[in-house]
């Protein structure tokens, strides 16, 4: 918080700087969480289900729009 009975510039700046730490270990925490979901989804296992995932979705899609009205 500012306070008007110190000087303006150290203020500043320590506000930036805890600014930019708050920044940083949000980068970090989230480039873990890439880093982690990258290697889970990097897997044939992960790969296969997803393909049969979409190919039912797509074939749910064309049966709902081969019975539209």
């Amino acid at each position: 918080m500012l306070t008007s009975s110190r000087p303006v510039a150290p203020q500043i700046v320590t506000l930036a700087a805890a600014h930019m730490a708050v920044v940083l270990v949000w980068l970090l925490f989230w480039t873990s969480v890439v880093a982690a979901a990258r290697e889970a989804i990097d897997t044939p296992r992960f790969r296969r289900g997803m393909s049969r995932l979409a190919g039912a979705v797509l074939i749910a899609l064309g049966i709902r729009t081969a019975t539209a009205a």
